[in-house]
């Protein structure tokens, strides 16, 4: 699946560098793999500390917004269903 997104992305020239709002599912596939792709990159180049101000981490961040857009606005996902208490206790 993600290989033909990639050719997706290519075939169509997406680009996801100037993309402000993801309209279609088309896009919102190609900003997954991207995702992914920024994050195999980042962490083989150890960019990835939890202090690091970087162009992976503001990218990731920015398409992960991106992405959290689109699923608020155009994907419906089924509410889960709240069980009785348990009577477990954590210690």
């Amino acid at each position: 699946m993600k290989n033909i997104i990639r050719l997706t992305v290519k075939k169509y020239n997406m680009d996801l560098k100037n993309i402000k709002k993801i309209e279609t599912e088309e896009q919102y596939e190609a900003i997954r793999v991207r995702i992914d792709d920024l994050i195999r990159e980042a962490t083989a180049k150890g960019m990835l500390e939890s202090d690091y101000d970087n162009e992976y981490t503001r990218e990731i961040g920015r398409l992960s917004y991106l992405g959290a857009l689109y699923e608020n606005e155009y994907m419906k996902f089924k509410h889960l269903k709240v069980r009785k208490k348990s009577s477990f206790e954590y210690a």
